[in-house]
């Protein structure tokens, strides 16, 4: 690697062992990442209903969302949640940890036994302690983003599962068609039994 090892010892106090190697900065590296064109993706195909009991972290979140052409709307705690939410309507929950009434890993509980994998749901929280984060997954959210909100942490998170949304997108229309070409056949084999009777 064209390193190279040293070491310096003094009798009664210690040794100091030293490894030299040629690698780039950490900076150079961050700079040149942070050069890559960002990924240009039509996020407005989410459509979210965001849960905080903080009316601030809610104007906030929904401000970031307008901001990529997101439609959203949102309530103060998970019983709200579980009534206001459609999923013809929405396709993506975000839920606050820590709320009155219902927190979001019993709101996420609920949001799947009801509706299972066919949505999205993001977990939403400033707990910095892993066991808090772990049982938001283990509720079921997808995956927990941090508070205080990070725009590009968000479009991260919304790009990597941009591509469950458009498969399920995909196989609503598919199952659409189908619905539709059943019951043209149906109504064309009603036709030609009445043309014969």
């Amino acid at each position: 690697m064209g390193g190279e090892i040293s070491v310096s010892s003094q009798l009664g106090v210690g040794s100091t062992f030293t490894v030299k190697l040629p690698l780039s900065s950490i900076v150079e590296q961050s700079e040149q990442l942070s050069r890559l064109e960002p990924i240009n993706a039509d996020l407005s195909v989410y459509k979210v209903l965001l849960v905080d009991d903080n009316a601030i972290n809610r104007i906030v979140a929904g401000k970031f969302c307008q901001s990529l052409s997101i439609d959203v709307e949102s309530c103060s705690n998970g019983a709200e949640c579980l009534e206001m939410f459609d999923p013809s309507k929405f396709n993506l929950v975000i839920l606050d940890n820590h709320m009155p009434i219902m927190n979001g890993p019993t709101t996420a509980v609920e949001l799947r036994r009801k509706y299972g994998d066919s949505i999205l749901i993001f977990g939403w929280t400033a707990d910095v302690i892993s066991e808090n984060k772990q049982e938001f997954l283990d509720s079921g959210v997808n995956t927990v983003i941090a508070k205080p909100l990070v725009k590009k942490d968000f479009e991260e998170a919304l790009l990597s599962y941009l591509d469950k949304l458009e498969i399920k997108k995909s196989r609503d229309f598919v199952k659409h068609y189908h619905h539709i070409l059943t019951n043209y056949r149906r109504s064309k084999a009603v036709l030609k039994l009445t043309r014969v009777q």
